[in-house]
């Protein structure tokens, strides 16, 4: 199948092009949180690009992630941080959330 594709300078175009569209939406999720993350002063690792945004948390990884799932916000759980996928959130979730984690720290450091 993908050397069909490949193959076929038409369906490659289209192949492309797809790519493209998803690329931008992940990069728009992205910009979307990485701004409200430096309005209210969420700390994050650098991001580039990616399917990841990664938050330290460092000992309180454990009881942010509990926190943040009560409200049904799922995380990839690290040793020292927590993952958010920017590649399967929507962006009308997306907004709000950096504030949201930023408020599960903050009750996990109580």
């Amino acid at each position: 199948m993908v050397s069909d594709i490949i193959l076929n300078e038409e369906k490659y175009k289209l192949l492309k092009k797809e790519r493209e569209t998803y690329r931008l939406l992940i990069k728009e999720r992205a910009d979307i949180f990485l701004k409200e993350a430096e309005e209210c002063n969420l700390k994050l690792l650098p991001y580039k690009t990616g399917f990841f945004l990664t938050i330290p948390t460092g000992n309180l990884t454990d009881k942010v992630a509990e926190i943040l799932e009560r409200e049904n916000i799922y995380t990839v759980v690290l040793d020292e941080g927590i993952r958010i996928a920017v590649c399967s959130v929507p962006k009308k979730k997306i907004t709000g959330l950096a504030e949201r984690i930023k408020k599960a720290v903050g009750e996990a450091s109580k």
